[in-house]
């Protein structure tokens, strides 16, 4: 497809947990959905190569740098999105978590991050907060991770339709789509090669 120069895309890949990170398993399949996906982006949507940001094994400070912080959303891809005329895509692969308790909010773990200490873990709110303020003409989320629906409150999306995900990808919309709801698992498809919800994902792209 012709390429579409003031599109972006963010893909990041989080697998190898335990060369940084603490008592927190690798995601086998993060980078083969990784690149799945990419070639999905630059092949099918026109995304330029010099437009994407791909991140594999995150760190909390890369994360960071791309989506923004508490104190400021004017991440990179804040900075890369042209107002009213890009469109933007993000996929996440990795480890997510809720927190119940004080924040009542989801989280991507880096590459880096320890299970009981989250101060480095980035709120999937620093992304929706990116996505409020850079006013692109279409955003869309896809989240492979547990904890992943915290993304969608708000968002419905009529599946009957036929070509619903196509038609999604034509329209001035805010989409976020995820491999689970607030569930603590989202099945990464036994250690294989791709996840089931990757699975699943590109063969809707595909139809």
């Amino acid at each position: 497809v012709p390429k579409r120069p003031d599109d972006i895309a963010v893909i990041i890949a989080n697998s190898n947990y335990k060369k940084l990170g603490k008592d927190i398993p690798n995601v086998t399949p993060a980078y083969n959905d990784a690149e799945n996906i990419k070639r999905y982006f630059t092949q099918a949507l026109g995304v330029r190569e010099g437009n994407i940001i791909y991140l594999k094994d995150a760190t909390g400070t890369q994360m960071t740098s791309v989506f923004g912080s508490k104190e400021d959303h004017r991440g990179k891809l804040f900075n890369w999105t042209k107002k009213n005329i890009s469109k933007v895509y993000v996929y996440y692969a990795g480890h997510g978590d809720y927190d119940e308790d004080a924040n009542k909010t989801g989280y991507w773990l880096p590459v880096d991050a320890t299970r009981d200490d989250p101060s480095n873990w980035v709120m999937t709110d620093y992304v929706v907060n990116q996505i409020k303020a850079m006013d692109a003409k279409h955003v869309m989320v896809v989240a492979d991770s547990c904890f992943s629906g915290e993304l969608t409150r708000g968002i419905k999306i009529d599946y009957g339709s036929p070509n619903w995900i196509k038609k999604l990808l034509d329209k001035k919309a805010r989409v976020a789509l995820t491999s689970g709801d607030l569930e603590p698992e989202s099945d990464s498809g036994g250690g294989g090669k791709h996840s089931i919800f990757a699975k699943v994902f590109i063969s809707l792209l595909e139809e």
